[in-house]
């Protein structure tokens, strides 16, 4: 188990890199490229998953289809990787080299090692955990209530549209691992560190210097492990539930779509690649959580409403709009079922 888990967790950390480098044009950024791919795939599996619950399908077909994809996007990232010669080296060069960021690693193994010793559960297990395993065994999706194992009479509404554990139950029967195990085992160790490159990626924003950004890490770091002093702040979700799917939302999602706009509002307008990455980016937080698809849409209005009267950049605006046009629609959706 702990080789299979090994396993995965390199896997799940090489493909994000090699979709995210679809992505990447003559400057390549590890960690861009890793949070890049990593939406991606959710991104693109909120597409698939919706077209299979819609058409009830079966769980197997779902997965077919998702991973021949998924592959397809590793394969071409695999091509650009191998063009660029220089890809490892440059990789080896950037790691931070200064004690911020090694107080920050000691920080980061600490909080994912607790994890692994002894893992929190709550009632939301029975429903998120629950759903995963119940996609697995039954072969099927949303046709089969977590709760009672009897049919549903209807889809539920607030968890249709954004069916997170179809992708844990993905995860699961990719490396043979149970949901339960995926979800209080290998999330923490993917969520966590993720979401602190997230946190990376806004820093470059305001600071140039590797080592201020090591130390905003490090601070955020120290800060994340005394913030329970309430389960409603991000800080305390991540370290207490970062197999739900509202916490990817709040620490990696949502960041790294306001890492995003601000970066490419300097241009005048967004490339094909980056409208598409865009797009992506919104359905992921279509796929992690209901609450996702009104945010994501609210906060990329607001981030473009104070970016407008520094940029006037219209045209910008109006291709980020475009790009929520699906949270839109899936919006109108969900009320229309509730």
């Amino acid at each position: 188990m702990i080789i299979r888990l090994m396993l995965a967790c390199i896997c799940i950390f090489a493909a994000s890199f090699l979709v995210g480098l679809n992505f990447m044009k003559n400057h390549i950024s590890v960690m861009e490229s890793l949070l890049y791919g990593f939406l991606s795939i959710l991104g693109g599996m909120e597409i698939i998953a919706l077209a299979c619950i819609y058409f009830q399908t079966s769980f197997q077909q779902f997965f077919i289809v998702t991973l021949v994809c998924v592959a397809l996007a590793i394969l071409s990232g695999s091509v650009k990787c191998f063009a660029n010669s220089d890809i490892t080296k440059q990789m080896v060069q950037r790691i931070p080299k200064n004690v911020f960021f090694v107080l920050f690693v000691f920080v980061l193994l600490g909080q994912i090692g607790v994890w692994q010793i002894a893992y929190h559960t709550d009632e939301d297990d029975s429903f998120y955990v629950a759903t995963a395993t119940t996609t697995l065994d039954t072969d099927s999706l949303y046709q089969v209530n977590a709760y009672t194992g009897d049919l549903y009479d209807e889809y539920p509404a607030r968890y249709v549209l954004s069916p997170f554990p179809v992708f844990t139950a993905f995860v699961a029967k990719a490396f043979g691992i149970r949901p339960v195990v995926v979800c209080h085992t290998l999330f923490p160790i993917i969520v966590i560190s993720l979401s602190y490159g997230a946190l990376w990626l806004l820093s470059k924003l305001f600071f140039s210097d590797t080592r201020e950004r090591s130390m905003v890490i490090f601070l955020a770091s120290v800060i994340t492990t005394f913030s329970y002093y309430s389960t409603r702040i991000v800080s305390a979700r991540l370290l207490l539930r970062p197999w739900q799917g509202k916490t990817l939302l709040a620490s990696i999602v949502l960041p790294v779509i306001m890492y995003f706009l601000i970066k490419e509002g300097r241009s005048k307008k967004i490339e094909i690649d980056k409208w598409l990455l865009l797009l992506l980016l919104m359905l992921s937080a279509c796929l992690v959580s209901s609450m996702g698809i009104v945010l994501s849409i609210v906060m990329v209005g607001c981030v473009l409403l104070a970016g407008f009267f520094y940029t006037r950049n219209v045209v910008f605006i109006l291709q980020s709009l475009l790009c929520c046009v699906p949270a839109g629609v899936l919006s109108i959706v969900y009320i229309l079922i509730r």
